[in-house]
């Protein structure tokens, strides 16, 4: 029930007389919602992407690669350690935020595709400048791109 109307009168004693209307929530006549309302039944999706593999790891290996030899041949430092501190996906579309992925989905087992997604990469290089007593750290921060392969995975339901 769905309150329709109030209506009371002022001054009154400790008790004031209230006229409350309702509305019914039900039909008034045999309507069929789902014809005049034209929504398409969805069956739902057979197959759904499905991360395959990602070349992220090989590409941060890659940039790890390229500041130590930096640090080291350019700047003749003494590199002691070098890894990706931290990777930064914010702002970026990634493989579980990709809309085109989530409302696309594939029409046959033996789909695959491949996207280019970006991310920022953290490089971490303790160094030694050969002349001084303690090692400390640089970091690099830098946008990388990188693949990812989709195949199609059947629905269990």
């Amino acid at each position: 029930m769905l309150l329709d109307g109030l209506s009371y009168s002022l001054p009154a004693g400790k008790l004031v007389p209230v006229n409350i209307t309702l509305r019914s929530l039900r039909l008034i006549g045999p309507y069929n919602l789902d014809n005049e309302q034209g929504i398409p039944v969805w069956g739902g999706a057979s197959y759904v992407w499905v991360v395959y593999s990602s070349n992220l790891q090989s590409v941060q290996a890659g940039r790890v690669e390229y500041w130590e030899d930096y640090y080291r041949y350019h700047w003749m430092y003494a590199v002691y350690g070098c890894r990706v501190s931290n990777t930064i996906y914010d702002g970026y579309v990634t493989p579980s935020t990709d809309e085109d992925i989530l409302k696309n989905p594939p029409t046959a087992q033996d789909n695959i595709i491949e996207k280019t997604y970006k991310c920022k990469i953290e490089v971490e290089i303790e160094v030694n400048e050969r002349s001084g007593a303690a090692n400390y750290f640089c970091y690099e921060t830098e946008e990388v791109e990188y693949q990812v392969r989709f195949v199609a995975s059947r629905v269990l339901s």
